[in-house]
């Protein structure tokens, strides 16, 4: 959602390739100095002067024709569109030898960069240009996002600090290098720009992205105060009031977040901003207030299964039903429609049987026919029908067996019979099937764990970050483990940081960071931390008697004691926890 309503059109966002074809028709305008000559014919002798003129009005025209190309996608055939290309630079190529500017030299790197092959090219020429009009900002701005957009962090940085040295003041330099350092992924060093522009300086823009690099970094607090701020400036600003919602759901301010979701939906009244109120509502109780939402919405297949979705993840099944009974009246109705019937039917009415005729209405030929197996699988299971659940999951290996998710169904039951063994053999079958598959990487290794096979485990992770660095369940597997291990932990602490920069608000990860920060003997901040862990995931009894760990270490003994005994009451270790429990 937050991707999809950030829609910001600037070429700190967007591959300089695409940025500098957007302005060239317009921009060649002001390339030459206007004059009123005719283009020279025949054999007159044409002045210099006039040489000039004429190349400029014939790459003007072959420029416009090329974007008015590039904007109507099929206007023009592929060959067509590369002739048009060529046409445009040889004759930018000509108007160059008499007469060149720092826009011509943007406006030529862009039709080189029109190919992505070609963009060691472009910035050769950009490298050029800047040689013979050192200094030109735009350039320089395009030089160091190409570098950025190819992760060279390094070759980027070392020229915008060359830059900065020479112009210190230039602070719309500096914020739009922070901006495309923020969008990148160097969070740190874009707020270390960021916060170099002083107050009288700073815009709507310049807190805004500080606050996208203060909330990945984790400071939510420092983040909502600078959204604030650039709201204070610019009321209607549709990215800050996103962000600022966000980082509300994040702090679990609901009803802030509510508020908030309401203004961006008068300012922009788009789809995504409707299903987040209503799922903010929803989380809030206000069930009949996000149904009438959702009802006032769309009518799209996107909208009502998101929004039914957002009922059913909160237990709402009457009001999902509702929602979803939209859809079903359409022609023809979609698998969709019957799958999360079966879903509601098993979820919110206990009615399994009723879920199994759902699911028999998905034909054998639609593409959610593995999916609905999937489930018709999980439920005779539940039903007590092992043998046709096994039956259910071979007809989906033998249908689908590029499928992960029948590999993983069939190792859960058998292990949950108790042949782990067999189980870990259908896991390593699926992966000589699909060898850099992540999901069966991942069970693999959990369950290698629950074996009490760790350090195997343990390098199946490591490999998986290997070929996924971003994957959260696996940062914080890897991270955990090693704290557990009490060996690596600056490592642990960025690999779980990482985790849950990528999944905030997961209880777990946070306790792993809790954890971690334990082990590091940094017990205020693993104290923070647990806090959080605990005011979003209750039910876990590790997490619990971490709570009692860590509170024991910053000597508050009566919440270590309520920590101890809320892990025992949610199926904790009792001869552990009794132990601590008396040495209190």
């Amino acid at each position: 959602m937050r991707n999809s309503m950030r829609h910001r059109a600037t070429i700190f966002r967007t591959p300089v390739r695409f940025c500098l074809l957007a302005a060239l028709a317009l921009a060649v305008t002001g390339c030459v100095q206007s004059t009123h000559n005719p283009a020279a014919t025949g054999s007159v002798a044409i002045s210099p002067k006039a040489e000039t003129t004429y190349n400029f009005l014939v790459y003007q025209d072959l420029a416009g024709q090329l974007n008015r190309a590039l904007q109507t996608p099929g206007s023009v055939t592929r060959e067509q569109l590369g002739k048009l290309q060529q046409q445009t630079l040889d004759a930018l190529e000509r108007l160059m030898v008499d007469h060149s500017s720092p826009q011509l030299y943007r406006d030529k790197a862009a039709l080189y960069w029109t190919e992505e092959k070609n963009g060691r090219k472009a910035r050769l020429i950009l490298e050029e240009g800047l040689n013979k009009y050192p200094g030109d900002r735009i350039m320089t701005m395009y030089l160091v996002n190409s570098w950025l957009m190819e992760g060279k962090t390094a070759r980027a940085a070392s020229i915008m600090d060359a830059y900065l040295k020479e112009r210190p003041n230039d602070m719309e330099a500096r914020e739009k290098y922070g901006q495309m350092l923020v969008e990148v992924g160097q969070y740190a060093d874009g707020l270390d720009q960021l916060n170099a522009i002083p107050k009288d300086k700073s815009t709507a823009e310049t807190y805004y992205y500080r606050s996208r690099a203060l909330g990945k970094l984790g400071d939510r607090e420092k983040a909502i105060d600078n959204l604030k701020k650039a709201l204070e400036s610019y009321p209607d600003f549709v990215e800050g009031l996103a962000e600022l919602a966000y980082q509300y759901e994040l702090t679990r301010q609901f009803t802030l977040a509510e508020k908030t979701y309401e203004r961006l939906l008068e300012v922009d009244g788009g789809p995504e901003v409707r299903l987040r109120l209503i799922d903010i509502n929803v989380k809030l109780n206000n069930a009949d207030k996000a149904l009438d939402l959702a009802m006032d919405g769309p009518k799209t297949k996107s909208f009502l299964l998101d929004a039914t979705n957002s009922f059913m993840s909160e237990g709402f099944y009457a009001q999902a039903s509702t929602v979803l009974d939209v859809l079903g009246g359409t022609t023809p109705i979609p698998a969709e429609y019957w799958f999360y019937k079966a879903v509601i039917a098993h979820e919110g009415e206990s009615d399994p049987e009723k879920a199994l005729k759902f699911l028999a209405n998905v034909a054998q030929d639609d593409k959610h026919y593995p999916r609905a197996l999937q489930f018709r699988a999980q439920l005779l299971n539940l039903m007590g029908k092992k043998q046709e659940a096994e039956a259910t999951v071979a007809q989906g290996l033998k249908m689908f067996p590029e499928q992960n998710r029948f590999y993983i169904l069939k190792a859960s039951l058998l292990s949950a019979r108790g042949d782990k063994q067999a189980a870990l053999d259908v896991l390593k079958n699926g992966l000589d099937r699909k060898p850099d598959d992540s999901e069966l990487m991942y069970e693999l290794a959990m369950l290698l764990d629950s074996m009490h096979q760790r350090s195997e485990a343990l390098k199946i992770m490591e490999d998986l970050l290997v070929k996924q660095p971003d994957h959260p369940e696996a940062l914080n597997f890897v991270g955990y483990s090693l704290a557990e291990e009490g060996r690596d932990l600056d490592r642990a602490l960025v690999l779980v940081n990482n985790a849950a920069r990528l999944d905030p608000g997961n209880g777990f990860i946070l306790d792993s960071v809790a954890w971690v920060h334990f082990k590091r003997k940094e017990y205020k901040k693993a104290w923070k931390t647990i806090l959080e862990a605990v005011s979003i995931e209750n039910g876990d009894p590790t997490i619990w008697e971490h709570y009692g760990d860590i509170a024991q270490s910053v000597g508050k003994t009566k919440q270590a004691r309520k920590g101890y005994q809320k892990a025992l009451k949610r199926g904790g270790d009792p001869k552990q926890l009794n132990r601590k429990l008396n040495e209190l």
